[in-house]
């Protein structure tokens, strides 16, 4: 049995995760509260005042329209209901982490394009935000929050000198921050592989083996159907080379159907608040087929899926 491949439950329709029938999303993550509910932080393209449709505008403005966006369900896999913009644009690539040293809540993401790194922090449960802090010059953050207080943040490079044959010059590399608010060190930056990859995603599983998720085919890299990445590390620093098409773009269902998207990105783990075994994969999806009702719209229209891992239990646990 080769683990570097994910293994999911068929996607109940019923639930798919956040299917707005107004703004189009981009991933996100989710954690469960002290109330029961799944708390999920969503990246949403938002329309403009100049935009014909107002609504459902497509993922083409991420630079410019992207915002983040408070989520809730009962079930990890949804379906999730919108409550209120939490961060106005640009506000993208959102992830939020718990500090297993205090309980705080901290979302991550990116204030522009390319970069920089904010995040802002909640000591109840996202009720109350600090104000944004910026942390890191880069993009695309995938922090892990350590026992002792500190972060180790992954991050998307741009331009590497990456070894060949390579489709495309994104690569993923970590820095230190002391704290989880601190500015991160750009003195002690470390390419993770040699692969190209972006929107690293990293987890610790019951063992204390680390995990990475990704999206192994960014950008220059054509067809993107098997982009989903997965490497592993004992240290968190020392990692192996991705295995590429850990997940691919097709959604399976569990009436026997399913679907095949052009690309599933934003790769980040849910993991069961009872015992820190993989619960449930958030990722996003576009270039779908329109078989979803009139919520999906296909062409740039994307939204955010939650499907359940293959050894998990039913979707509220």
């Amino acid at each position: 049995l080769d683990c570097s491949y994910l293994r999911f439950h068929p996607i109940d329709k019923s639930r798919l995760g956040y299917l707005h029938d107004v703004h189009t999303s981009w991933g996100g993550n989710a954690v469960r509260g002290s109330d029961g509910k799944w708390h999920m932080y969503v990246a949403e393209i938002a329309c403009g005042p100049d935009d014909a449709r107002q609504v459902k505008c497509g993922l083409a403005k991420w630079q410019t329209r992207s915002q983040v966006a408070h989520v809730t369900s009962p079930n990890v896999d949804g379906p999730y209901v919108r409550d209120a913009a939490v961060l106005p644009p640009e506000a993208h690539n959102p992830t939020l982490q718990v500090s297993p040293s205090d309980g705080s809540w901290n979302l991550y993401y990116i204030s522009d394009g390319s970069g920089p790194i904010q995040v802002i922090s909640s000591t109840d449960e996202g009720r109350t935000w600090t104000p944004p802090v910026k942390v890191s010059k880069r993009q695309n953050p995938g922090p892990l929050m350590n026992d002792d207080g500190s972060v180790t943040m992954y991050y998307r490079g741009d331009g590497g000198h990456l070894p060949s044959p390579t489709c495309s010059t994104e690569y993923v590399a970590m820095q230190r921050c002391p704290s989880r608010s601190a500015p991160c060190s750009d003195d002690d930056n470390r390419r993770a592989f040699d692969h190209t990859a972006e929107d690293p995603s990293v987890f610790r599983d019951s063992r204390g083996h680390y995990h990475m998720l990704m999206n192994a085919l960014p950008y220059m890299c054509v067809p993107k159907v098997r982009q989903g990445g997965h490497a592993w590390s004992r240290d968190g620093v020392r990692w192996s080379e991705p295995r590429v098409g850990a997940f691919d773009a097709t959604l399976r269902f569990s009436d026997g159907s399913s679907a095949e998207c052009e690309r599933r990105e934003r790769p980040q783990m849910v993991l069961n608040p009872e015992d820190g075994r993989p619960l449930a994969l958030v990722s996003a999806v576009t270039g779908c087929p329109k078989k979803f009702g009139t919520r999906y719209r296909g062409e740039d229209d994307s939204f955010t899926v939650v499907q359940l891992m293959g050894g998990s239990k039913e979707g509220s646990a």
